[in-house]
């Protein structure tokens, strides 16, 4: 794409025209697949298109704008929210310690360890199955949230959740404190159990399932359904340990104290693709411990000396909490179908390129319908996407220069731009759910104004 603008001839323009069309056409061709699209942000075509083609996404009359401003679309569906994983493994999620075990070096970081308690056989089941194939929808993130909650007699209530509502539930054996089928330890060893998330290689074959794994929490507590909500209402993009959030829903405009979803000592690992680094097993010796170093790289099927083998480490962002000792992270293993992506949303790119003044500025150089129908969809889009900005246009009074500028721009206001504005309102859907006007500041700014409507 670098080339691109370089191949014209001025002897031939009718050539270098056609061959400049058969370029961006053969790349544009490239980008259909999401794995294709995923791979060119990664090495930094968005950034190549907006330097190296910025001229031909300025001229719309330019032979080339179409199928340029097509690839930047694409592109931009990936990378203008998280990492898309196939299987981690979490070495030292725990470590069971024997009651007259000598000190030996563990994994994991911290110095406690767990002493389980005797326990007796148990003849419930030990797993179980939800139906939720009417609830899946293909090329959609959805939350999963399973509350395994103690009771008597050896046995807990597993609840499932997709997307805050409960799917099912079912009573089943309660997780043994040793590992493997044992129903006691020697007094003397100490093992260090380890986490999969997503399929081992020893279990792996093809299929045609394709699936990502997000940001995946570990909470030694039993939530409640409204808990549940309060989590999923924070949406993909949340970085934290849920441990200061505001309320979804009701009234923004007012004072919203924080809730605190567990304590620190409760939450085992929390796993987040925005804070991961590439390193090697000899890196992960000499940084953390030689436990961890031999236990994933027996899970790569690398020698624990391996120093040139690439290995993606999701950092465990509550490593720093108090509490007992946690693992390290998660790593990412296997070879086939296996890719990671970190993607950044155009929502979140606006927040450092000038906020809610850069999208109102497209609303004022709205010159006629199609460009302000445009303008207010992206407004629309970042506000739905986005919280901070969201808030960022209140503390702004964003929605009183919103009004303003559609004031100005009133004769090019149709149809279809005012369901837009309805529904940055919020007043899109009241016949249709309970009558609640979910944004007092811009139904005041915006739809109170009658020169408006």
């Amino acid at each position: 794409m670098t080339l691109l603008p370089s191949i014209y001839c001025p002897s031939d323009p009718c050539l270098s025209e056609e061959l400049q069309l058969a370029v961006a056409h053969h790349v544009q061709t490239l980008v259909k697949t999401e794995r294709n699209r995923q791979i060119m942000c990664e090495f930094g075509l968005v950034s190549t298109l907006l330097t190296s083609c910025k001229h031909t996404l300025i001229d719309n009359s330019h032979s080339l704008h179409l199928p340029i401003v097509r690839i930047l679309e694409k592109l931009a569906s990936q990378s203008m929210d998280h990492k898309c994983l196939r299987c981690l493994f979490l070495p030292s999620l725990a470590t069971v310690k024997g009651v007259s075990a000598d000190f030996i070096s563990t994994g994991g970081l911290g110095t406690d360890m767990m002493e389980p308690d005797e326990q007796t056989p148990s003849i419930l089941q030990s797993s179980v199955r939800f139906n939720c194939s009417k609830q899946l929808i293909p090329g959609q993130w959805h939350h999963l949230c399973l509350v395994i909650a103690k009771g008597i007699k050896k046995s807990c209530l597993v609840t499932a959740y997709l997307n805050a509502t409960a799917i099912g539930s079912a009573k089943i054996k309660y997780i043994q404190p040793f590992p493997g089928q044992s129903i006691s330890m020697d007094p003397s060893a100490v093992i260090d159990v380890c986490g999969i998330i997503g399929t081992p290689s020893l279990w792996k074959q093809h299929a045609v399932l394709v699936w990502r794994v997000g940001p995946t929490y570990l909470f030694e507590e039993v939530l409640s359904s409204d808990q549940v909500e309060t989590i999923y209402g924070q949406g993909t993009k949340y970085i934290g340990n849920y441990l200061a959030l505001n309320a979804q829903g009701g009234e923004t405009d007012v004072a919203v104290p924080q809730i605190r979803m567990v304590s620190p000592e409760r939450i085992s690992f929390g796993i987040n693709m925005a804070v991961s680094t590439i390193t090697t097993v000899v890196d992960i010796r000499d940084q953390y411990n030689e436990v961890d170093c031999r236990l994933i790289a027996k899970e790569m099927g690398i020698t624990s000396r391996d120093n040139c083998t690439p290995v993606y480490l999701a950092h465990n962002i509550s490593q720093h909490l108090s509490g007992t000792a946690r693992t390290i992270g998660a790593a990412l293993v296997g070879c086939f179908g296996v890719r990671a992506f970190k993607s950044y949303s155009t929502a979140s790119s606006f927040q450092y390129i000038g906020g809610t003044a850069a999208i109102l500025s497209l609303v004022a150089m709205a010159s006629d319908d199609s460009s302000l129908y445009a303008a207010i969809k992206v407004l629309l889009s970042v506000l739905e996407t986005n919280p901070v900005m969201e808030q960022e246009m209140k503390r702004t009074n964003g929605y009183k220069l919103l009004s303003f500028l559609l004031k100005m721009k009133s004769q090019l206001i149709g149809s279809t731009i005012f369901q837009l504005i309805m529904a940055i309102v919020g007043t899109m859907e009241l016949g249709m759910v309970a009558v609640r006007i979910p944004n007092i500041t811009a139904f005041q700014d915006i739809l109170c104004d009658f020169e408006i409507q």
